[in-house]
């Protein structure tokens, strides 16, 4: 398991595509340093709710997905 992968696109941009799933708390977050990947790189987050105010002030998508049919 994996907090952050890093991948290069073909624009030469830099992506972080993180999966706080097993984060419990803003400050878990801070002192990991992860609030650090928001300063060169596009960010795709998993599970961003513990992380509402830090988001905030940054230009965010919501993409939700939900499944139909299941039993």
């Amino acid at each position: 398991f994996a907090y952050v992968h890093l991948y290069s696109g073909l624009d030469n941009k830099r992506y972080a595509h993180f999966d706080w799933y097993r984060l419990t708390s803003i400050d878990d977050f801070i002192a990991m340093g992860f609030e650090e990947y928001g300063a060169d790189a596009q960010l795709l987050v998993e599970w961003p709710e513990i992380l509402e105010p830090w988001l905030k002030d940054k230009l965010v998508c919501r993409i939700a997905i939900d499944y139909e049919g299941l039993d």
